[in-house]
């Protein structure tokens, strides 16, 4: 057996002696140093991109949250309008069966759900509003006829012309709902 005699045993410092003195003599350290400031410029270039176009689409969620409820918002005053002259088509029929002692309920019901579409001012354009509120006003007007002959135990004078004010104000609530509908659908294809 052949025994191989121990290296003495050394320390890194004088190992790397000679490649700091290579990394020295040739400017390595400042190339490096360049090196490093370059990428440390782009990493940080490329990080201010980044907080840009997650700022941008938070900014395009935060509208398309906001359209999102307007539609809902929208489809609700449809729905509500829908809802209102279907109230209405039945008081045309409970007005031509002369069930007047039913009427009074029914056209606080309409007032109420008119009320209720007016104030939720969603779609509304200032014309809206006002066709609305004439509606309001004028079932209104033929709800007071109705309740003074049901005060009177007689029938309604003018029930013929209560059910043309009931048709016009159909008519008139038909238009702002497809206008509505138009306004949505037009936004939808946008």
């Amino acid at each position: 057996m052949t025994v191989v005699p121990a290296v003495p045993h050394q320390t890194p410092e004088p190992l790397l002696a000679p490649l700091a003195d290579f990394l020295t003599r040739h400017r390595i350290n400042e190339v490096s140093d360049f090196i490093g400031l370059i990428i440390t410029i782009l990493a940080f270039g490329w990080t201010i991109c980044a907080v840009y176009r997650s700022r941008t689409a938070a900014e395009q969620a935060r509208q398309a949250a906001q359209e999102t409820r307007r539609t809902i918002s929208a489809h609700s005053v449809m729905i509500d309008l829908a809802s209102a002259i279907a109230t209405m088509e039945e008081i045309k029929r409970l007005h031509r069966g002369r069930q007047w002692s039913i009427l009074p309920e029914r056209y606080g019901a309409l007032r109420h759900a008119l009320r209720s579409i007016h104030g939720s001012n969603t779609r509304l354009t200032n014309e809206h509003s006002t066709t609305i509120q004439a509606s309001i006003t004028h079932i209104a007007a033929v709800e007071r006829r109705v309740e003074e002959a049901l005060a009177a135990a007689t029938d309604p004078r003018d029930a013929v012309q209560m059910i043309r004010i009931v048709d016009r104000e159909i008519e008139k609530l038909h238009r702002v709902l497809n206008m509505i509908r138009v306004s949505i659908e037009g936004q939808r294809d946008a």
